[in-house]
C-alpha cells in the first residue's frame, strides 16, 4: 500500500487516513485528498476493507469490556500515585500546563 499526505491529487478509490482511522472516498478518475500536509493516507483496496472492517469491530466489541475495568484502575491508580507527579516536576524544571 503506497502513502499519501492530505491535499494531493490521486485516482479515484478509497484512502484510510492513519491518524483518526477514517476511510476518505475520492470519486471519479481523479480527487484531492482532504487535509493538509500532516494527515497521511494509505490507499485502501476495496477487497482489503471488506476483510479488515470488521476484524476491527469484532477486536472493538471483545475489548470494550477490558476497557471498561481498566480505566477505573487507572484513575485510582493516578489519584494515589499522582500526588508525587508535582514534585518530580518541580525537581526537573517542567511546567504543566
Amino acid at each position: 500500500m503506497k502513502r499519501y499526505t492530505g491535499g494531493t491529487e490521486v485516482r479515484g478509490g478509497y484512502y484510510w487516513h492513519v491518524g483518526t482511522w477514517e476511510i476518505a472516498t475520492v470519486k471519479g478518475e481523479t480527487g484531492t485528498l482532504p487535509g493538509g500536509p500532516a494527515d497521511k493516507y494509505l490507499h485502501a483496496p476495496l477487497p482489503l476493507l471488506f476483510v479488515a472492517a470488521p476484524v476491527m469491530g469484532a477486536a472493538f466489541a471483545i475489548f470494550l469490556p477490558f476497557i471498561g475495568f481498566a480505566m477505573p484502575v487507572y484513575a485510582i491508580g493516578r489519584g494515589i500515585f499522582g500526588r508525587k507527579a508535582p514534585a518530580k516536576e518541580a525537581e526537573t524544571g517542567t511546567v504543566r500546563v
